[in-house]
């Protein structure tokens, strides 16, 4: 596969592809919130309120967790932290801190946090997927060089990925896996226990992104790039939840059926 797109949207080097997908299925995701702000137990000038804080709060996010994965650049340059016109955004930390500041200013005007947590889970997958789609047609996500029958090769000489020869579209990878995501989690969305979708969504990608390391060309440690090792802790810190979540569920049932059996004693 052979691609020759300018990764500047209609030519301008402000607006990259990637930028120009990710505004337009944000501002998608805003406009569904909001059309279902009243069911979310917010009201739709609240929510204006809560998606400009989450846009802040992912960009914050994603500036800092590049920061500390780059950490050793930025000791020698410290002030070139604040150019972020030179790019430099990690998807994790907008997908943690966003995520986070988006619920907690959910929690704080009164909203039904589980059913606000699936809807935005929603929203945040497509953002994801349109994201990465157009990371895939700028060539900014780098992949080990292959011979496989799907490698992608950019002859655009503006794209990151010039000159690089075949390589795995990785993007094109951690798109297909927000697409699953986000159609299992809406052909299935009535056999979820609600405010379940994130954690499946978190686990989910984690493992997704977890396994497209191994074929990406970013700096590794112990043979694991960062992101993966973000991964690793996200599935460890959703796996401990789901087991204390279990046993919580467990002692309250045992706990019911002891007042109940205790109830039909006294009758």
């Amino acid at each position: 596969m052979t691609i020759d797109i300018n990764p500047w949207a209609f030519g301008t080097m402000i607006l990259p592809w990637t930028t120009l997908s990710i505004i337009v299925s944000a501002s998608g995701g805003i406009a569904w919130m909001l059309r279902h702000a009243h069911s979310l137990g917010v009201r739709p000038r609240v929510m204006h309120s809560i998606a400009l804080r989450t846009v802040l709060w992912s960009l914050l996010g994603a500036r800092l967790f590049h920061l500390m994965d780059h950490a050793s650049f930025y000791v020698d340059v410290p002030f070139q932290a604040f150019y972020v016109w030179n790019g430099g955004l990690s998807l994790w930390g907008a997908l943690i801190i966003g995520g986070s500041g988006a619920l907690w200013h959910a929690k704080r005007n009164g909203a039904r946090v589980p059913a606000f947590s699936d809807a935005l889970t929603l929203a945040g997958l497509a953002t994801l997927l349109a994201g990465r789609f157009g990371d895939f047609l700028a060539g900014e996500r780098l992949g080990m060089g292959t011979s496989l029958p799907w490698a992608v090769t950019y002859v655009n000489e503006r794209s990151v990925a010039f000159s690089t020869g075949p390589t795995h579209p990785v993007a094109l990878y951690e798109a297909f896996v927000a697409m699953a995501l986000l159609v299992g989690l809406i052909r299935f969305r009535g056999k979820i226990q609600e405010g379940w979708g994130v954690f499946i969504a978190f686990a989910g990608y984690s493992l997704g992104r977890l396994a497209i390391g191994f074929v990406t060309v970013d700096q590794t440690m112990a043979k694991l790039d960062a992101s993966q090792w973000v991964a690793i802790a996200i599935l460890i810190v959703i796996g401990i939840f789901a087991v204390r979540s279990k046993k919580r569920s467990r002692s309250l049932g045992n706990r019911t059926r002891t007042q109940d059996k205790a109830r039909g004693e006294n009758t």
